[in-house]
């Protein structure tokens, strides 16, 4: 890239980073409206126009003149800032994102006509139309900094700031040189890199070595390699407020528009994201908060009649939610009218009748996001075409997230996105079908439920041929995953087998597989053009050196045609009344009890509190010649651990609890509605509130397995 590219790719890069933070002072001016506000929003023209005058470009210098000049008049008390000036304003900033567009795209300023804007600009400020003569360029490359320009003779004021100091430089607080600007390429280049070192990793973790040396080499290698992709991550990690910059001038135009009057409230704008996910779920975000004014918040009008204010609220909130990221789309407006979306989508033909009748106020509202599917009266600008929600859902299922609507009339509407935070490495869970081994995301995944053939099957029933699984008062569908991949319809469930439950629009099912391999952050492949299912989001390359699939948990139920109709058949069972419970072994955790079925546990074990290891990122000791994963439900004492040793099928894994407390054997009521993934419910054993525990579901979920002899 010659200097002259290299220095007019820093100025726009800077400009856009002025507009955006120019269009998100002139839109705070509307809530209030401060001294010092207005000199931090004057500093930011000076500073676009100072830049555009030191390259010559005279419209956009010209613009920005006017726009500085007009905010010089409003910081000196000579006008007064209204809703019209705003506007002005800020047509002003989109002029001039205009003009850096072309001159991205063309390296010219674009034959845009701004005088009409120029003149409206100079007849607030009270000036008149001033000739801005064109700059000869630079003689040499030069950093960009802005040239001071005349201004009108105003109260003392902070000088401007260089163009290039963020925005707490405007602000007049200290400034570090302590930002680079790397291009995204040499950054993805970085990740890539990153990638393939922890595939490497992974293949080293496989070898076992008699070498104490080697195999301390090769923790040291898993622990900085685990750092060095947690720090490369970080540089591509982005606010989501990034992706939420342009949504308050969204809202500001289109309530005026449509009559209506909305706050926006953000919260949360600090959450970090890929910055690729920032720019996936941009337009779903903007297209989420167009839909909520249109058909959510209702007019003033209206809103008085019902008891509201007349201004609406509609909120936006982010934040962490283990390895994914929520966001909150929420209005108080009229909230979902069932009976408008089931009348509509019988009129449209989108249900029969009959279906429309049978399905629950849960499932109508995911019709929402039926392709072709609108309530809107008329086609407008704004709505209309049925194509909005749809596409909504398509874009997060895209990049592995998932959308979940709620609300009831009159109370509002709530839009909930769960998305990952990166979609370069993520965490699955590697299950077998026959010799091939699939990844499924764990952010889908809800638990890991195990069919045993000693039980003769007593789990699994038959509705309609279909089988299901029998879990906490629910049905769950089942489905072979290798006849999924292969479009064959459920069938016959062979024993034994693994049951992936993994969630889809809220409902549940449950993907049999023949084994449960470990969970792994793996890094992801885009898969090549020979494979077309749509069953797939990508590949990765395992530590064995092996390909395995990744598991698109929605499109394959799309295609199983789970989608808009039940996926759950609810059974009402408040208790689950046991005549005569197994003994089961009660121990003390973290400020609770637990029971573990005494046919669950192999041995009772203390250890050394300095026999525990790390092993990667799991903590283990050393037990029969082999290492003995752990899990926790309490912690140990000073000294000794006591350790529940379960074992099934070759298989072990070390419950560690603080201590055992009894041997229960008596009639209980197990209440399954405290139930969660590992814990089959709760009871009061001996007057104390007890979870008991699925230990097989939590060996299964948690991938800790460890092979003996």
């Amino acid at each position: 890239m010659s200097d002259d590219a290299e220095l007019l790719a820093e100025f726009l890069a800077e400009g856009r980073e002025n507009l955006a933070r120019l269009e998100h002072e002139l839109l705070s001016f509307e809530g209030q409206c401060t001294p010092e506000m207005l000199a931090a929003t004057f500093r930011t023209a000076h500073t676009i126009k100072g830049n555009a005058g030191f390259f010559g470009f005279t419209k956009l210098q010209s613009v920005m003149h006017s726009a500085e000049s007009l905010l010089s008049r409003i910081r000196d008390g000579e006008l007064v800032l209204t809703s019209p000036i705003v506007s002005l304003l800020l047509d002003a900033a989109d002029a001039a994102a205009g003009v850096m567009d072309a001159l991205d795209a063309t390296g010219t300023e674009g034959d845009g006509d701004h005088s009409a804007l120029v003149a409206s600009l100079d007849s607030f400020a009270g000036t008149p139309v001033v000739e801005v003569e064109a700059a000869p360029p630079p003689p040499s490359p030069a950093p960009v900094e802005a040239v001071p320009a005349p201004a009108p003779a105003p109260a003392p004021a902070a000088a401007p700031a260089p163009a290039h100091a963020p925005a707490r430089a405007a602000e007049g607080e200290p400034r570090g040189d302590t930002a680079v600007r790397v291009d995204t390429v040499v950054l993805d280049r970085l990740v890539v890199l990153a990638g393939e070192l922890v595939l490497v990793r992974n293949q080293l973790l496989q070898r076992t070595s008699s070498d104490p040396g080697v195999a301390r080499a090769i923790q040291r290698l898993d622990a900085v390699t685990s750092e060095l992709q947690e720090s490369v991550m970080k540089t591509r990690m982005q606010p989501v407020g990034n992706a939420l910059a342009k949504l308050p001038r969204v809202v500001r135009d289109l309530a005026a528009e449509l009559g209506k009057q909305v706050k926006l409230e953000i919260f949360g704008e600090e959450t970090a994201l890929d910055r690729s996910i920032v720019e996936a779920i941009r337009d779903p975000l903007t297209h989420l908060v167009r839909n909520a004014i249109d058909h959510g918040v209702e007019t003033p009008e209206r809103r008085l009649a019902a008891g509201k204010p007349a201004l609406g609220t509609l909120s936006i909130t982010a934040s962490h939610e283990g390895g994914s990221v929520g966001i909150e789309i929420r209005d108080d407006g009229a909230g979902i009218d069932v009976s408008r979306i089931r009348a509509r989508a019988v009129e449209r033909g989108l249900l029969s009748p009959d279906a429309a009748a049978r399905m629950s106020e849960g499932e109508l509202v995911q019709m929402i996001f039926a392709p072709g599917f609108s309530t809107a009266e008329k086609v407008t600008a704004v709505s209309g075409r049925g194509v909005g929600m749809d596409v909504v859902r398509t874009n997060i299922e895209a990049i592995g997230g998932s959308v979940q609507i709620s609300g009831a009339r009159g109370e509002g509407t709530t839009v909930r996105l769960q998305i990952p935070l990166t979609l370069a490495i993520m965490p699955v869970l590697l299950v077998g079908v026959g010799s091939e081994r699939y990844a499924i995301p764990e952010a889908a995944l809800v638990e890991i439920l195990r069919i045993d053939p000693s039980d003769g099957g007593r789990d699994v029933e038959y509705v309609h041929g279909a089988p299901v699984f029998r879990r906490r008062g629910e049905l769950i569908p089942l489905v072979g995953l290798a006849d999924a991949l292969a479009g064959v319809p459920p069938g016959h469930v062979a024993t034994p087998a693994y049951v992936a439950v993994v969630a889809v629009d809220g409902h549940r099912l449950g993907l049999v597989v023949d084994d449960l391999h470990e969970s792994e952050e793996i890094v992801v492949k885009p898969l090549g053009a020979l494979i077309t299912s749509p069953c797939f989001g990508g590949a990765t390359i395992l530590g064995d050196g092996r390909v395995a699939l990744i598991i698109d948990v929605g499109r394959l139920a799309s295609e199983l045609g789970l989608r808009g109709r039940p996926a759950r058949v609810d059974v009402v069972v408040p208790a689950l009344a046991v005549a005569s419970s197994p003994p089961m072994l009660v121990v003390r955790g973290r400020e609770r009890r637990y029971a573990i079925p005494l046919g669950d546990v192999c041995r009772l074990e203390q250890f050394a509190v300095t026999a525990i290891e790390r092993a990667g990122r799991l903590e283990v000791v050393q037990y029969h010649g082999r290492l003995l994963p752990l899990v926790r439900l309490g912690d140990p004492s000073a000294d000794r651990a006591t350790v529940v040793v379960y074992s099934d099928h070759g298989h072990t894994l070390g419950v560690l609890v603080e201590s055992i407390v009894d041997v229960f054997n008596g009639e209980v009521a197990i209440d399954v509605a405290t139930a969660m993934p590992g814990v089959r419910g709760s009871a009061v054993i001996d007057g104390f509130a007890t979870d008991i525990v699925d230990v097989a579901a939590v060996a299964a979920a948690s991938g800790l397995y460890a092979e003996v002899s």
